[in-house]
């Protein structure tokens, strides 16, 4: 036989064994990636998240992040928001000379879903990193554009991304976006923090070795530019420099910069590189808002708004390059400044945001939808979650490894006596995880130090550590823990220890996608209420049997008939959340804001159970890999030795 035939067949094998390799991986991912591959979710237009088995570590994605809300030289005293001052007062905003909505201060251009928040608030930050972890956030950049280095935000950043690090989760990692005195910021972040072994994990490399920053080289000493990779940052306007590392793009469709593509979710592209040069038409040059596409040229479509159909086309152009990274504009800008200029004459403009529809972040509004008033106009705009969940989907297809049999977790099925000693549940390995380190009381200052603008939300009652499920062919069975002993229930409230359940394919009616929820209405210390959606799309349930619980300690085991839930056969996926203390429970945004909702907000987690003929199907699928890969590296070994045999000879 010929040497590269010996060659082919070795490939071959090892090819084989591989495939083997990757199918019986399922069951070997860590309790924090076992976590992240079983969120799911559908989002308020009924968009639902692709399946994934783990991402690529060739591909990376990046977003803009910005720690400056209420860290302005001169603070202000008052909050100013756009969206709804185009609907009270359109005249006082577009008033260079009004004082109640001046110029030279900054502009909201929606309300925040945690509120009119300051950048430097712990209790956000966690909700950031939460949000970023669940969605396979890889790097921060944060924008320090501006010559200014934020000072008290960015040691409560570091520090709690390295305690959520050391807790086990893939954090994203960040670089500094600099632009303005580039050489003065980054020696000032050189010094204060490059050179502290403190956060060296968390510096984004990618695959260069140095920690990247985004900086004029020229303007960098011999010894910050031996420590970095440093990549020139691409204004929109300038020449196209295939080094640079853009925020956005003012081209359709998206160009290459070496290995990175950006994706953003609206372009400033009016005149004065402004949004709202005379108002949102953006002067003569009319800019790229939430809804325009290429094929749909246009603004002002809510339902195009809504479904983020300028991101979409921006992450499609994206994916079919398939660069080494992905970089989205951005997560939380909200402001921008009401400027003026003797060029504009009596109009006011606001750069890189204006309103709902202008504006370039990902992060929740506190209002999820556009409503119309009596009078036919808008009482109210917003986007929810819509784009989180929408920016999860396209990470997914992005750099996701599509789920299949051959590397989806195989559950055990066992029968648990809820009664009985916790060992049961030793060999269950499904940990479904916490993405929160703690659940901190909130109690800050917003974006202005007043009253009126300091948040609180108090701790949850509970703070749910993680969650087991397994089952037999009656029964359902969960263990919940919790940080502590948990607390009693009390007769008067609904929103203690709550489980909400879904099942895939199921008729019934739902709220969410839940259709049964646990534990609003417990009868005992033993029995507790499983209650049905009664009304379909509406927080409203009717008791439909009562079922065995068990509190012990920081522990609680449910056992869930399947019968009562509807699961008659062997093959079922099951989406299930517990949430503890959430004060708003008809709003599923509340879920990302009070209490402890794990997962959080509009994400679920999902169990699933093939049938019996699957898992044996599967079984000797992996045998009859197994078996050949043996039997070809055996086959190549003869072959191989009779070679050198005949070699021997000769």
């Amino acid at each position: 036989m010929k040497r590269w035939s010996v060659v082919l067949l070795l490939i071959m094998a090892v090819n084989m064994t591989f495939v083997f390799a990757e199918g019986m991986g399922g069951n070997n991912m860590s309790d924090h990636d076992f976590t992240l591959m079983n969120i799911a979710a559908t989002d308020a237009l009924g968009r639902k998240l692709p399946e994934v088995a783990g991402f690529r570590i060739d591909k990376y994605v990046g977003i803009f992040y910005f720690t400056w809300l209420g860290q302005q030289a001169e603070p202000q005293t008052e909050v100013y928001d756009i969206t709804k001052l185009l609907r009270e007062d359109m005249e006082s905003l577009f008033d260079i000379r009004s004082r109640k909505a001046p110029s030279g201060f900054n502009y909201f251009f929606n309300e925040p879903l945690f509120g009119y928040y300051n950048s430097a608030d712990p209790w956000v930050i966690r909700k950031h990193i939460e949000m970023f972890v669940a969605a396979g956030i890889d790097f921060l950049a944060l924008d320090f554009t501006n010559a200014i280095v934020y000072t008290k935000v960015l040691p409560v950043l570091l520090d709690l991304l390295l305690e959520y690090q050391e807790a086990g989760w893939k954090v994203p990692q960040v670089t500094f976006f600099t632009n303005t005195q580039s050489g003065n910021v980054v020696r000032t972040l050189y010094n204060s923090v490059y050179k502290e072994e403190k956060y060296a994990s968390l510096w984004f490399r990618g695959n260069k070795g140095k920690p990247y920053i985004i900086a004029w080289e020229n303007e960098l000493t011999n010894e910050m530019k031996e420590f970095f990779h440093v990549r020139p940052p691409q204004w929109p306007e300038a020449e196209y420099n295939e080094l640079g590392f853009p925020y956005v793009e003012k081209v359709r469709p998206q160009r290459v910069f070496t290995d990175l593509v950006s994706v953003s979710v609206a372009q400033h592209t009016g005149d004065a590189f402004s949004f709202s040069l005379r108002g949102v038409d953006g002067g003569k040059k009319e800019s790229w808002g939430r809804g325009y596409t290429s094929k749909n040229p246009r603004n002002g479509d809510v339902e195009a708004i809504l479904r983020g159909d300028n991101f979409q086309e921006q992450w499609d152009v994206a994916i079919g390059l398939d660069p080494e990274i992905v970089f989205i504009t951005g997560w939380n800008e909200w402001t921008a400044l009401k400027l003026t200029a003797d060029w504009a004459g009596s109009t006011p403009f606001w750069v890189d945001t204006f309103n709902t529809e202008f504006s370039r972040d990902i992060e929740m509004t506190k209002y999820p939808t556009y409503v119309v008033g009596e009078n036919g106009e808008y009482i109210q705009e917003g986007y929810g979650d819509n784009f989180y969940l929408q920016m999860i989907s396209n990470i997914r297809r992005f750099k996701g490894i599509p789920l299949s049999e051959g590397n989806r977790y195989v559950h055990v099925s066992k029968t648990i006596d809820i009664t009985g000693d916790l060992s049961q549940w030793d060999d269950i390995k499904n940990r479904y995880l916490n993405l929160s380190t703690d659940k901190i009381e909130r109690d800050h200052y917003g974006y202005v130090n007043v009253k009126a603008y300091h948040y609180t939300q108090p701790a949850p009652k509970n703070f749910i550590t993680d969650i087991k499920v397994t089952h037999d062919k009656e029964n359902i069975y969960l263990l919940v823990n919790t940080k502590g002993k948990i607390t009693d229930f009390d007769a008067n409230s609904t929103n203690w220890m709550n489980l909400f359940i879904g099942v895939k394919g199921s008729k019934a009616s739902s709220w969410e996608g839940f259709q049964y929820v646990v534990n609003r209405k417990p009868v005992s210390n033993t029995k507790t209420t499983l209650e049905k959606v009664a009304e379909n799309g509406k927080h409203v349930f009717t008791e439909s049997s009562r079922i065995d619980y068990v509190v012990k300690d920081n522990t609680m085991q449910i056992k869930i008939p399947r019968k009562d839930i509807g699961i008659k056969k062997d093959d079922f996926t099951l989406y299930f959340k517990v949430a503890d203390s959430i004060e708003k429970e008809d709003d599923i945004m509340d879920y990302y804001v009070s209490g402890d909702s794990v997962p959080m907000g509009r994400l679920v987690f999902t169990y699933s159970n093939g049938t019996e003929g699957k898992a044996l199907k599967l079984s000797m699928l992996e045998l009859v890999l197994l078996l050949a890969s043996i039997l070809l590296i055996g086959a190549c070994a003869i072959v191989f030795a009779s070679h050198l045999a005949r070699r021997k000879k000769g």
